[in-house]
């Protein structure tokens, strides 16, 4: 029987948190250089997937394919 949420499970590691935050800036640098307008948002998305586990995704101001964070 499936134990459900619990804190522990939204927690990230240093390198998942210093991975996210370089994919925000390669796209920020990004979008300067090719003079785009600044980002509206950011989303980090943790998703569950029976047999695999918790998968982690970070997008940019509304990137449809995210950056998978390991």
């Amino acid at each position: 029987m499936n134990k459900g949420l619990s804190t522990i499970d939204f927690e990230l590691s240093q390198q998942q948190v210093s991975l996210i935050n370089i994919h925000f800036k390669n796209r920020a640098l990004a979008c300067k250089l090719e003079n785009e307008d600044t980002p509206g948002s950011v989303k980090v998305v943790l998703e569950w997937i029976p047999g695999i586990g918790r998968h982690i995704t970070a997008y940019y101001d509304g990137e449809v394919t995210g950056a998978e964070i390991a």
